[in-house]
């Protein structure tokens, strides 16, 4: 499969709306709109038809998964031991917390999802029908945003300028989100960064940056996944 040429973001607005922006591997803008979950496979066709490419890969700033009973592991002092019963959240997102990235909002059960999340599953169920196959990814912009402050080599002017930006209305927090979506799946699909979760089965997290911890990245009953995949090596850390 050849490497993506258009990198796609995708941020989740109130009221089940969608902001899209995609970006060259060099981060520029290439296009970008606002859409309905059920409208995005024609929004992606925008951009295809913009770009003149059907290459591209896709994040999106959601979660993949929601929970179908709560957690059994927590991680305290630099460990996993049994939890207590009522622990939200995925491996995915242990992780982040424990390498101290901004915190994403925890994983709830399904019967307690808010609207956003919701939303975010219709997204990706959409883009999943729509793109190549590995070419969706969840990302979450705020740890991406911890990581580009800390390399400056995945940075873009862009990243900078938004870095910047403050008391953002909710429509501008979820154009923000695209972009860092879009941006982060580029890099990651340039060989850097890793992808951090996936041991309990319920999806992974992009990152633009390596991570260090192994014992956060290994989740102690695995389902399905490692807990951290390196996209390719790196001198990164």
């Amino acid at each position: 499969m050849n490497s993506p040429s258009v990198f796609i973001g995708i941020g989740v607005r109130v009221g089940r709306r969608l902001s899209l922006c995609a970006v060259s591997p060099h981060g520029q803008i290439l296009w970008s709109e606002a859409c309905r979950p059920e409208e995005l496979p024609q929004a992606l066709h925008r951009v295809e038809r913009r770009t003149a490419t059907r290459n591209w890969a896709l994040g999106i700033a959601a979660p993949r998964a929601l929970l179908t009973e709560p957690r059994a592991w927590a991680w305290k002092n630099g460990a996993w031991a049994p939890g207590p019963r009522a622990l939200r959240g995925r491996h995915c997102e242990v992780v982040l917390h424990a390498h101290g990235l901004s915190g994403p909002s925890w994983t709830p059960l399904e019967t307690e999802a808010p609207a956003w999340m919701r939303t975010g599953l219709e997204a990706f169920r959409r883009g999943e029908d729509a793109a190549s196959p590995g070419r969706v990814h969840e990302v979450c912009p705020a740890a991406s945003m911890r990581q580009f402050a800390r390399h400056a080599e995945i940075r873009t002017p862009y990243g900078k300028m938004f870095r910047k930006a403050r008391n953002l209305t909710p429509r501008g927090r979820a154009e923000l989100d695209a972009f860092q979506a879009a941006w982060t799946v580029a890099v990651y699909e340039a060989g850097h960064g890793c992808s951090a979760g996936g041991g309990d089965g319920l999806g992974s997290i992009v990152l633009p940056g390596r991570l260090q911890d192994p014992a956060a990245l290994r989740y102690p009953d695995p389902v399905s996944a490692p807990g951290i995949a390196a996209a390719q090596p790196s001198a990164m850390r």
